[in-house]
């Protein structure tokens, strides 16, 4: 009597290997015969967060992220369509490239718009939130080009590369299709480095990509002291939306993300200790009179200093939430700047300009701040800023 063969199919971590993020890849094991097929699953997790039994994240008690619980809806959903494979198989005999057809082509040749997605995937599971974000909208931006899924790489040439920049160019400026082009081109050389195209598939060899430098806007003495005297209602949005400027000036330009994440715990001694989220760097501000000012409204009561962010959020509702708040605080000081005859077009970027230009106007020398500060040399500023002795930075403040 002949061994009548089944697949088998299960959803495991794959422990064997670790991911950049210090993860494992979750994948579906599919058995035939003795042999073993893995397929992604595109999602990832530590064994301390898997459940072996469920085949499901689980962080024994803890609340799962707004990330987490989409990877178990997607899990789930993965689980019950292996089922309907499972009966499939019993009508139809079985093999490998009939599975990766049921399961939608998994396996087959990766399509452009395919990786992307994986790429957002694997970004989003390491919060990665704003990055994950250029490549959707690349993603996006290619689909409204094609209008097509079925993109190969094989399919993007130079000319493919001149139509699309020109497509691009009729609805958007050029610095952000330079973004555009430049996430894409990121996708190819990953794709040659993990293997899954040649290089000689590259199409970027003599393509420029162009770009142009952005006029940085900055206040005046002037319309600083005019921001200053400027009354907003008490414990208002606007209130709040001005003492964010004003801190940033003082704080030496600290961008929103960081004075978002700042607690009182960054309060030590008469000084504002933090590391920068953009680049990791360790900062040491002198708490002076001005920055003590609007720190003094403010309660010591809750863990962050200022009413942005809450204890208990997720990387994705804290990004959304930093980015809903920066909005409305654009919003507040163009309301503020129709009082005080501001530019109306002021932004909260222009308090991180305006403390550099302050201070080379004041004669500080551009080896200590530089008026690209933030932009393309600003590791080669913060470089030179960290040849310098505290002391001497704390004198800055007295030339604002």
């Amino acid at each position: 009597m002949s061994i009548v063969y089944k697949p088998t199919f299960k959803i495991l971590l794959f422990t064997s290997k670790i991911l950049s993020n210090k993860e494992s890849p979750i994948l579906i094991r599919a058995t035939y015969q003795r042999q073993r097929k893995y397929i992604s699953t595109g999602f990832s997790t530590t064994p301390q967060s898997w459940n072996s039994e469920l085949a499901l994240l689980d962080k024994k008690g803890a609340r799962l992220n707004e990330f987490e619980k989409k990877a178990n809806q997607e899990l789930k959903k993965k689980a019950l369509e292996l089922e309907q494979v499972k009966q499939y198989f019993n009508e139809v005999q079985f093999t490998f490239d009939r599975l990766f057809q049921k399961l939608g082509n998994v396996g087959a040749p990766k399509t452009v718009l395919t990786y992307i997605k994986e790429i957002v995937t694997e970004l989003e599971s390491v919060n990665r939130f704003g990055t994950a974000s250029c490549y959707k909208d690349t993603h996006n931006r290619l689909t409204d080009f094609k209008k097509r899924s079925s993109l190969s790489f094989h399919d993007i040439d130079h000319k493919f590369l001149k139509t699309f920049e020109a497509f691009l160019l009729k609805t958007n400026r050029i610095n952000s299709v330079s973004i555009f082009l430049r996430t894409l081109r990121a996708v190819f050389n990953r794709a040659i480095k993990e293997g899954i195209i040649k290089q000689e598939v590259y199409p970027f060899h003599g393509f420029k990509i162009k770009s142009e430098s952005t006029r940085k806007r900055a206040l005046n003495r002037d319309q600083i002291n005019s921001l200053k005297q400027f009354k907003a209602p008490k414990d208002s949005r606007l209130s709040l939306s001005l003492n964010l400027f004003l801190f940033s000036y003082y704080a030496r330009g600290m961008n929103f993300l960081d004075i978002a994440n700042l607690t009182w715990e960054n309060v030590q001694n008469g000084r504002l200790f933090y590391k920068r989220k953009k680049t990791g760097d360790a900062l040491d501000i002198l708490i002076d009179e001005a920055i003590a000012e609007i720190l003094s409204k403010y309660s010591r009561n809750k863990e962050h200093i200022f009413p942005i962010l809450e204890e208990g959020l997720s990387p994705l509702t804290i990004r959304n939430r930093i980015k809903t708040r920066l909005k409305k605080a654009n919003q507040d000081l163009q309301e503020i700047a129709k009082v005080t005859g501001l530019p109306d077009d002021v932004t909260f970027y222009w308090a991180r300009h305006t403390f550099s230009t302050i201070l080379k106007r004041a004669g500080v020398s551009t080896t200590i701040i530089s008026e690209t500060l933030g932009h393309s040399s600003e590791r080669v500023t913060r470089n030179y800023l960290d040849s310098f002795e505290t002391n001497q930075l704390d004198e800055l403040g007295k030339l604002l």
